[in-house]
């Protein structure tokens, strides 16, 4: 539903650019199957996916001449259903292998599979050598999305429960569906961004007269459109949750500077502000070489990502800082020490120290978010008292995914207000890894003529890597074919095409 805003005020002098706001109530519905294939050395994986989601949602937008801004929500659910399979390449591939005669009936099973999938798009004779495994994916999602000309905001929460199942044994010497495993995640992630290109399509479509002309497409997230550009900084907690399996759940932070084109100078300054953020922790030490960059003039189709992994260590030590003090006053003295500026925790921390404040606390507890001037207190900020609520509301041990979006969204709140290194600093060293990685092609630059997207830069690390390695249960996840061990795609298994480039 549109309306004129001339036509409300009675207005003549801007009826060449005809104002109006429009209000709209849409539903979508999807279905989309996709063929992806990914090979790894010796390893040609292969991911038949069939996506089914419905999403709701409302939009407020203000227009004169072409859209001048829009506010907007959507509730997206789905189902994605996936045929994941390995086929191995070594008796084609390996030297030894290739000249093996007992070898000749593999490959031209191999051969038959890779015409069928490049040419029809079918797996059935590739299932024929490798049976697949079942992956079943529950997603919701929920985006808070605004734009003004080129400048776009966005908020996004999901979650994503995964049911892998093994093939069917023909042999009956197990039951697929009692062998089947269980993954559990949920994300949280604010972005902001700039879209010039979006800007130049709306004013050329409304000037020629053709909408849609140099479409942006429904990506929402703008680096991935020409020109464009985003920072956007994520929580993501993962974990096993099969019955009778360890819970184990490690969680992601991320902080993202990517886009279409960057100059050395701004390249270097994000950087610098990663370093400031680990100082610290690092004992002022540097993380990055800046001669790595000298001959470096621009950097295009990049991303500067921030990674720091807690490990199951980790996540359990700051549910610890969070729940084991058992009062709110504890609690909030160790969230004391891990907040900036010094002056705030020196001068807070007798108030937070006196015994008798508890029930204050609790009163402040109470207070919804909507209560904040009357709650108002110069060492309890309104952050604080969030935290307190949802310590409080703390699922049940046996409760597993709850407990892995209580940790998300407890996360979430912490990583606006925390300093990165008092808080890392706490967690301890021995449970975390940190590292930053700069992809791109660098311009003009004998280091980046080879196109440095997929190494990249990586700077000194943080932390430690624990024994055995593990980045998360989705990531670890490993499956055998015909007694081979490989990794199901983490692309796959977080379902990173649910979102639309959120």
């Amino acid at each position: 539903i549109g309306m004129g805003v001339t036509d409300l005020l009675g207005a003549s002098l801007m009826s060449k650019i005809s104002p109006s706001v429009g209000i709209s109530v849409t539903g979508e519905w999807a279905i989309v199957k996709r063929l992806m294939f990914m090979r790894k050395g010796d390893q040609f994986e292969i991911y038949d996916n069939r996506m089914n989601t419905r999403a709701y949602g409302g939009a407020v937008d203000f227009n004169a001449w072409i859209q001048i801004a829009k506010v907007a929500a959507q509730k997206k659910k789905g189902e994605a259903n996936t045929n994941a399979l390995m086929l191995d390449l070594s008796s084609v591939t390996d030297k030894d292998k290739a000249g093996d005669d007992k070898l000749a009936l593999d490959r031209k099973k191999i051969l038959l599979s890779l015409a069928d999938l490049f040419i029809k798009n079918e797996i059935d004779t590739a299932e024929e050598v490798a049976p697949a495994y079942a992956v079943h994916h529950d997603l919701k999602g929920v985006s808070k999305n605004a734009k003004v000309l080129m400048w776009n905001w966005a908020t996004y929460a999901e979650t994503n429960r995964v049911k892998i199942k093994p093939p069917v044994d023909p042999l009956k010497r197990y039951d697929a569906e009692k062998e089947a495993r269980y993954l559990f995640s949920a994300r949280k992630m604010n972005l902001d961004g700039k879209n010039p290109y979006g800007l130049i399509g709306a004013v050329l479509s409304k000037a020629v007269g053709v909408n849609g002309l140099l479409d942006g497409g429904g990506n929402l997230n703008p680096s991935g459109t020409f020109l464009g550009s985003s920072n956007w900084s994520q929580v993501r907690t993962e974990a096993e949750v099969t019955d009778g399996k360890d819970f184990l759940p490690t969680m992601t932070l991320e902080d993202h500077y990517a886009g279409w084109y960057l100059k050395k100078d701004k390249l270097l300054k994000i950087l610098d502000r990663f370093q400031s953020e680990v100082n610290d922790l690092n004992l002022g030490s540097p993380i990055f070489r800046r001669d790595a960059f000298l001959s470096t003039e621009t950097l295009q189709a990049y991303d500067i990502r921030s990674s720091v992994v807690l490990y199951a260590s980790g996540v359990k030590k700051l549910q610890s800082m969070l729940t084991g003090p058992g009062t709110r006053q504890g609690m909030l003295l160790n969230l004391l020490d891990m907040v900036d500026p010094e002056d705030y925790r020196k001068r807070c921390r007798n108030f937070f120290e006196n015994k008798g404040i508890e029930p204050e606390l609790e009163q402040f507890e109470k207070l919804g978010d909507g209560d904040g001037q009357r709650a108002w207190n110069r060492c309890i900020q309104p952050w604080m008292r969030k935290i307190m609520r949802h310590v409080r509301n703390m699922p049940k041990a046996t409760e597993k995914e709850n407990t892995v979006q209580w940790l998300t969204d407890t996360m979430y709140i912490l990583d606006k207000h925390i300093d990165l290194s008092r808080f890392l600093g706490r967690i301890g060293k021995e449970n975390f890894f940190l590292q930053i990685k700069v992809s791109g092609f660098r311009t003009k630059d004998e280091n980046g003529d080879r196109g440095n997207v997929e190494d990249g830069y990586v700077t000194d690390t943080i932390g430690s890597i624990q024994a055995p390695v593990s980045l998360g249960a989705f990531r670890d996840f490993k499956v055998y074919t015909n007694g081979v061990e490989w990794k199901i795609s983490d692309y796959e298994l977080q379902a990173r095409y649910f979102g639309d480039g959120l």
